[in-house]
């Protein structure tokens, strides 16, 4: 047989902890240590074996964690991850405590055969079942010599995520359970139900009121976080609200739009942080006509945001202005003449950008039938006229640069005059060489 004591004191971490199993803030797990084969302590269950009896005695007492504590699997706390035996007295846990793919998730200890007394604890939590504000879990009688007791200890927990089993002071009522006391609107003191002078639920301005508080029970903040920076930080009363005015700009960034995560601060009662998203900007923004194939027929280019959409309404009435422009007004510009004219209008649209901050925008178009060529492009101008916009072909898509978010274009059909020309070149040079001969 083996007789050890263990006590560990006065000890305090405010660094992160993670690791897969069994993890805490303070003390990863305090159990029975076999002779036999230590390695294979963690499989075994209780604290008796075949051929080894063995009695421990292990206190962590006066203790504080202030670091994150994560857990890729079971058993994770504040301050232990497991414990069989012995006892955890006046600790406090503020660092948040998670399981990623786990059970048993306390914010003083994850999964708990011992003795939990006069503990405080103020954090968020998550993970899979059996989630609590001091305890996860209790070990049965069965399983440990003592079993579980929890007394006379105070949480004020949020938690975030879980599937089963979740309340302020233990997901499971397996133990004893003695004049333990929480803060909240939402969770029930233990699963889902209350217990009178056991988990029972206490307003926030009662419990600053109780003699020995510690201060961090007494402060809220309110955090706004940038790429993992704190770039400012508000105090704040206990169900207080915040306007549009508290949020901080956050830094651009090119090719990425940025929002906060949390939109509405109303009615805060816990530690909150908000962490700015930089989202990938979306470089081509459809519209939602289509065409009989079910193609787009317009793309706006850009650095859009996921909310925006591209408005586009096809006009009925064609402007038929756009067929009797001046074609010889080349002789007074003084400027080569187009070996194109006008035939016809094919359609007309109207085109709403959203304003992502660029002035102008290349907007990518799908003729009708697939046809790019003999095809000519006009944009509306703010005094009304028309100017021909020059484009270029990108796959089946028409590409052309437009100014402004308000957007209207005509399509016109065109006709090759080139060989106009060249019968002209040509009875012009058949009259030079009669005036010759």
């Amino acid at each position: 047989s083996a007789f050890q004591k263990g006590k560990i004191t006065q000890c305090e971490n405010r660094a992160g902890v993670e690791a897969d199993i069994n993890v805490g803030g303070i003390v990863g797990q305090i159990a029975t240590e076999y002779d036999i084969d230590p390695e294979e302590d963690i499989s075994i269950v209780g604290t008796e074996s075949s051929s080894v009896e063995a009695t421990v005695k292990a206190v962590v007492r006066d203790s504080r964690n202030y670091g994150e504590v994560l857990s890729k699997k079971d058993c994770v706390g504040g301050i232990i991850g497991k414990t069989e035996i012995g006892a955890v007295i006046s600790c406090e846990s503020y660092g948040d405590v998670s399981s990623t793919g786990g059970n048993y998730v306390g914010g003083i200890a994850g999964l708990s055969g011992a003795s939990v007394r006069g503990c405080y604890t103020k954090c968020t939590l998550s993970g899979n079942r059996y989630i609590g504000g001091v305890i996860g879990s209790g070990l049965s009688d069965t399983d440990s010599e003592a079993g579980n007791i929890v007394v006379g200890c105070y949480a004020f927990v949020n938690i975030e995520e879980f599937e089963q089993y979740a309340g302020a002071i233990a997901g499971m009522a397996s133990g004893t359970f003695l004049e333990n006391y929480f803060v909240s609107e939402e969770l029930k003191g233990i699963d889902r139900t209350n217990y009178t002078a056991k988990a029972e639920p206490v307003k926030y301005s009662d419990l600053l009121e109780l003699e020995g508080l510690p201060g961090e029970f007494k402060q809220l903040t309110l955090e706004f976080v940038v790429e993992d920076e704190v770039v400012k930080t508000v105090p704040f009363e206990y169900g207080e609200s915040f306007d549009d005015n508290i949020f901080p700009e956050i830094p651009q960034k090119e090719g990425y739009y940025t929002e906060w995560d949390t939109a509405e601060l109303k009615n805060l009662q816990f530690d909150t942080v908000v962490t700015a998203l930089y989202l990938q900007s979306i470089s081509a923004l459809p519209g939602s006509e289509q065409r009989e194939d079910n193609r787009l027929i317009f793309f706006a280019e850009g650095q859009f945001e996921k909310e925006d959409f591209l408005e586009c309404e096809k006009q009925e009435t064609k402007d038929e202005t756009l067929l009797t422009e001046d074609y010889f007004s080349f002789i007074q510009n003084r400027t080569r003449p187009e070996m194109t004219i006008n035939r016809a209008v094919v359609e007309q649209w109207s085109i709403q950008i959203p304003d992502d901050g660029l002035a102008s925008h290349a907007i990518r178009y799908l003729p009708p039938d697939g046809r790019e060529k003999h095809l000519a492009i006009y944009v509306r101008q703010k005094d009304g006229s028309w100017s021909r916009a020059e484009h270029d072909v990108v796959g089946s898509y028409l590409r052309f640069y437009v100014e402004g978010e308000q957007v209207e274009l005509a399509v016109v059909s065109t006709v090759s005059v080139w060989w106009m020309w060249l019968l002209a070149g040509c009875f012009l040079l058949l009259l030079l060489l009669m005036l010759a001969k």
